[in-house]
């Protein structure tokens, strides 16, 4: 028979185990507690993040900040346009007064001089020609075509005289 001291001896052992094994299932217990809790977390997170009408207001807000970057730049380029229109128009104008200058900066007395070096003179009264222009006869149009017939069978028909 087993003597009292190992009889003590078994049963604490088994209630050693037996606490032991409680308190590793009560740790295990916990840590999936834990582990649920923060899989909800996440859950909770991600469904804030993914609302639509929130997604709908970032696009929202996107659209319309790329709409005012693009109305910017027409801006400026508009700016440039009419900064390089100022400009061309102010060569145009500094051009024709230069081309005025040249024009009016011919001395005729040269002109007359260089061709009288080839042998040009002044035309005398029997040379000058004086064209009277006849008057042009006045070109027919499809309405005047139209009332001419309009008249001519009229007329056939006795309902217009002539």
């Amino acid at each position: 028979m087993p003597n009292a001291n190992q009889s003590h001896s078994k049963t604490s052992r088994s209630k050693s185990r037996g606490t032991s094994s409680q308190k590793e299932k009560q740790q295990t217990k916990s840590a999936d507690a834990s582990k649920r809790r923060r899989r909800s977390k996440k859950r909770q997170r991600s469904r804030k993040r993914l609302r639509p009408d929130v997604l709908i207001i970032i696009v929202f807000f996107a659209i319309a900040f790329g709409a005012l970057v693009q109305q910017a730049a027409i801006l400026r380029l508009d700016r440039q346009i009419s900064n390089l229109q100022s400009q061309v128009n102010t060569q145009k104008s500094l051009n024709d007064s230069k081309e005025g200058k040249i024009v009016s900066s011919h001395n005729l007395a040269k002109i007359e001089k260089k061709a009288r070096s080839y042998g040009m003179r002044e035309p005398s009264a029997d040379q000058y020609v004086y064209m009277v222009p006849k008057h042009q006869q006045k070109q027919k149009t499809n309405f005047d075509y139209l009332i001419d017939w309009f008249k001519a069978n009229l007329s056939k028909y006795g309902i217009l005289k002539k």
